[in-house]
Formats: structure tokens, sequence, C-alpha cells
């Protein structure tokens, strides 16, 4: 009696093991665990056929509607034909997608990809409802309760404001611009009346005689500059009127050697 009970034990474990082992199965995965408000992140429906080919599958999915939003769902190509009923809703936090493989298939894969966007912080679930179908042949081959992933959502670091220009470098000064220096008051309270010293005025006595010195010159220099131009106009001119009354002599001379050379060959030279 005591070897049928232990016959009949084993049979029921080993059917057991060998359903589930063996079972279609729907899974979840992604790149991260945690994430910032703002951000969008993905998160990846597998389906294991198990040692069945299967043909349709159904991906029923809830998730924390407080903290997250489902942007899209992308079906992967090798689902061709969509069944009726799909879609998604953020006010319930449920998603609902069925898709069939003509032929069916029994390789292991991506069924879909679902785009979340977080909404607000805290620790958000996202589940495989146990209702889901993997069907080969019109049969449920998906065993089992559904699997629950969670993801940690944070508060984006908010950035220090900028630094005010007109923050005080040590307690007594206070730079307004690049051109003066405000003394600010130490005592408690309203600041006494501000008095405003322009930079110019801190310049040396001898700082001042230089850059004095140094605008006369560059005005010097630029009036003997002028002055060159001149003079070499001048002489440009001198020398073009020269060369025009030297040529204008040169032609009277040859034009008086000319007729006076023919006025005597011919003896009718008035002189």
């Amino acid at each position: 009696m005591e070897k049928f009970l232990l016959l009949v034990i084993s049979a029921v474990i080993l059917t057991f093991f060998t359903q589930y082992s063996y079972a279609a199965t729907l899974s979840l995965s992604s790149s991260g665990g945690s994430y910032k408000v703002g951000q969008t992140f993905d998160v990846r429906v597998n389906v294991s056929p198990g040692e069945d080919n299967i043909d349709t599958v159904r991906a029923k999915l809830s998730f924390s509607q407080q903290q997250l939003e489902i942007e899209k769902f992308s079906l992967d190509s090798s689902y061709t034909f969509p069944t009726g009923s799909n879609g998604y809703d953020n006010n319930s936090g449920t998603l609902s997608y069925g898709a069939g493989v003509p032929g069916g298939t029994g390789k292991s894969g991506t069924f879909g990809i679902v785009t979340f966007k977080v909404k607000a912080p805290g620790e958000a679930k996202v589940t495989i409802n146990p209702d889901s179908l993997v069907l080969s042949g019109g049969e449920n081959k998906m065993a089992g309760s559904g699997q629950t992933v969670s993801y940690i959502l944070v508060a984006p670091q908010q950035q220090p404001p900028p630094a005010d220009k007109n923050t005080p470098k040590n307690g007594n000064e206070l730079q307004s611009n690049k051109n003066e220096t405000v003394a600010v008051s130490e005592d408690a309270g309203q600041p006494e009346e501000a008095t405003t010293t322009p930079l110019n005025s801190i310049a040396s006595n001898s700082d001042k005689e230089d850059l004095k010195v140094a605008i006369l010159g560059s005005e010097e220099s630029k009036y003997d500059d002028k002055v060159q131009i001149i003079h070499w106009s001048l002489r440009k001119k001198i020398i073009f009127f020269a060369a025009v009354g030297i040529a204008l002599l040169a032609a009277i001379a040859a034009i008086m050697y000319f007729y006076g050379g023919y006025w005597r060959r011919f003896k009718i030279w008035p002189l």
C-alpha cells in the first residue's frame, strides 16, 4: 500500500512539473529600474511558447496610473494580424493588446514594446495579468500567475539659481558694473545711502599725465603724417610742371632750328 501511494504521489508531481516547465509564458524586461519624472522608458513584453507552436497572443497589463502613463504600444513586426479590442487606458492603468502569427511560431521573442512616461515620483508597478492568453489552436497554453516588475521613480534634481552678479564679494563692496564701485553699509536694518565713486577718479595723477602725453603724441604724429602727405603732393606737382615746361622749350627750339635752317638755305631768312 505504501508503494502504491508513493507511485501516485510521484506521478502527480511529475505531471505537475512537466506541465508547467513547458508551458507558454509572458514576461517583462527593461533597461533599468530607476527613472526621473518627465523621462520615458520602454518595457518589453516577451513571449515564450514553451513546447507548443503558438499562433495568437493577448497581453493584458496593469500599471500604477498615478506615477505612469502609456505613450504608445509598438507591436512586433512578426505579429501581422492584430485582433479586436486593442488599446490602453491611462485613467484606469490598463492595457490589452492581441495579435496573431500566420502559421504559428515556436520561437521565443518580443510581442511588443510599451513606452511609459513618468508622471510623479514614487514606486510604480507594471504587472502581466493572469488572464493574458497565449493560444495554440485555440487552447490557452499560458500557465501560472502574471509577472510584476517594480520601478523607482524620482523627482528631477533642481539646478541651483545662477549666481547674482551683484552679490557682495567681501561684505564691504558691491560691484554693480564695470565702471562703478558702490560702498554698502554694514549696519543692521536698512542700508544707508550708498555713495557712488567713478573708477576714473581712483586713478593716480601720474597715470593721468601719462595718458595725456600719449594722446598728445598721437595727435602730433597724425599732424606730421598729414604735413608729409601735403609736401609730397606739392613735389609731384612741381616735378610735373617742370617736365611740361622743359618739353615745351624743347619743342620750340626744335621748331626754330628747323625753320631757321630752311630760311637760310633759300635765303629768305629775315635776319
